[in-house]
C-alpha cells in the first residue's frame, strides 16, 4: 500500500513560456520522438492509465504553474543548454550554434529592468494503492 505522485510537462507550446523550451526542438527527428514520450502522460487519461496499469487508484490531476526566470538572454541560453533534453539538440547543431540561437530567441523578450520570465504548465498526478 501507499501513495505515489509524479509530474510531467503539460501543454508546453500552448503555455505563455513555451518559448523557453523551443530550443529542445532543435534536436533531430528521432530525438524529438523521445521528447514527445516525456509529455505523453499529460494527454487526457494517459497519466491516470499509467497509474492504474501499475496497481494504483488514480486520484486527482492538478495543473501546477511552473515559472522560470533568467537574468538575460545569455543566462537563459546557458541554463537551457544545461538541461538533459538540450543535450540532444546540442548533438544535432553544436553547442555554439545552440547558445547563439537560444540567445537570439530570448533577446526580443527582454524588458528593461526585469528578468526574462516564462510560465509553463506542469501536470501532477496522484495515486493510491490499498493494502
Amino acid at each position: 500500500g501507499g501513495r505515489v505522485a509524479f509530474t510531467c510537462w503539460g501543454d508546453v507550446m500552448g503555455s505563455p513560456g513555451g518559448w523557453m523550451l523551443a530550443p529542445l526542438l532543435w534536436a533531430g527527428a528521432d530525438e524529438l520522438a523521445h521528447q514527445v514520450e516525456m509529455i505523453s502522460p499529460a494527454q487526457p487519461g494517459a497519466g491516470e492509465g499509467l497509474l492504474a496499469d501499475h496497481g494504483f487508484e488514480p486520484g486527482e490531476r492538478v495543473t501546477v504553474p511552473f515559472f522560470w526566470e533568467f537574468p538575460d538572454p545569455a543566462g537563459f541560453a546557458r541554463t537551457i543548454a544545461s538541461t538533459g533534453p538540450a543535450y540532444l539538440a546540442i548533438q544535432e547543431i553544436g553547442l555554439e550554434e545552440f547558445l547563439h540561437r537560444a540567445e537570439q530567441l530570448a533577446s526580443p523578450l527582454v524588458r528593461e529592468g526585469l528578468p526574462l520570465r516564462g510560465e509553463v504548465d506542469v501536470i501532477a498526478f496522484f495515486g493510491t494503492r490499498r493494502t
